[in-house]
């Protein structure tokens, strides 16, 4: 597994996880909803510089289809 720069301020920890063939998921858990927000310009920063090695999604969602929420359910 490789180790990547630390995660964004107000970040906790960050994956990426292979969902399947040349398919990832980026997922980071923050300290709150107003971190996500505080590092968006960050977020959207790093990923133009990845833009170019990643594949439209099709059905209009471009690269990537970006979601958040609540954590419902926390496992140890």
């Amino acid at each position: 597994m490789e180790k990547a720069s630390p995660v964004p301020p107000g970040a906790r920890k960050a994956v990426i996880i292979k969902t399947g063939d040349r398919a990832y998921c980026f997922i980071v858990e923050w300290d709150s909803m107003d971190a996500i927000v505080a590092a968006r310009s960050l977020l959207i920063a790093e990923l133009e510089q990845m833009r170019h090695l990643l594949e439209d999604l099709g059905g209009g969602l471009g690269v990537t289809d970006p979601v958040s929420g609540e954590v419902v359910l926390s496992m140890p």
